[in-house]
């Protein structure tokens, strides 16, 4: 397997600063790019109404996400990419015990934690050399340490990662934050709901705040209040 190193550079401090940057081993060869789109099968009212021949119809497409294992050994030398050999290396193995491999995975999972300026986790730019692989947020992270010293402490790590795609100007949204949203067509309280603020029970916040009677009503076009929970 050969591995290349990948930058991932991300928000930190205020929106759109990059400032933050980890560097990590990946395999080029396995990148893994998803995107969702859904579609619905149209009832037999909707097909006389409909002017186009098909059974279904466009509903929405999801944004693209990216797939990656992130690879760190603290064990050889630098586990980001570089290696101690030579005379170096065998001082570094008879006076040195390596580090910890934790140091480099936490800062990875700290992506997909909440920063307190932002009140969201941050945008992340992925780049290998020149090339602009990916933007994104984190939509999920598994750790997995691979080497233990014989005091348990890790020295070799895979961290997996899948980031949602985001492009410039597009609002992320955050539950202690008041924002708006348009709404569009195929949308439901419940599901904005559980988009802005992951969880599908609290659509009756939503409803009150804006004054709507009849949940199952919504204008596509209409700009909502989402207020920000307390």
């Amino acid at each position: 397997m050969s591995l290349a190193k990948l930058t991932i550079r991300y928000e930190q401090g205020a929106e759109g600063r990059f400032d933050g940057k980890i560097e990590a081993l990946f395999n080029p060869n396995q990148l893994s790019f998803s995107r969702t789109v859904a579609w619905e099968r149209l009832d037999a009212v909707k097909l006389t109404q409909s002017t186009g021949n098909g059974a279904v119809q466009f509903k929405s497409a999801e944004p693209e996400t990216l797939t990656i294992d992130l690879f760190f050994d603290t064990y050889g030398g630098d586990p980001r990419g570089g290696t101690v050999s030579g005379m170096l290396g065998s001082l570094f193995a008879l006076t040195s015990r390596p580090p910890s491999v934790l140091k480099y995975t936490d800062a990875v999972v700290a992506l997909a934690q909440l920063d307190r300026e932002l009140h969201r986790p941050p945008v992340c730019k992925l780049s290998w050399g020149r090339t602009t692989l990916f933007q994104g947020v984190v939509q999920s992270v598994t750790r997995k340490l691979e080497l233990f010293l014989d005091d348990g402490t890790p020295v070799r790590a895979t961290v997996g990662c899948t980031f949602m795609e985001v492009g410039s100007g597009v609002e992320l949204h955050s539950a202690d934050v008041a924002k708006q949203y348009t709404i569009r067509p195929g949308d439901t309280l419940m599901g904005i709901a559980a988009e802005l603020y992951g969880d599908v029970a609290l659509w009756r916040v939503i409803a009150d705040e804006n004054g709507i009677d009849n949940p199952r009503r919504l204008t596509p076009g209409r700009v909502l209040r989402i207020p920000k929970l307390a």
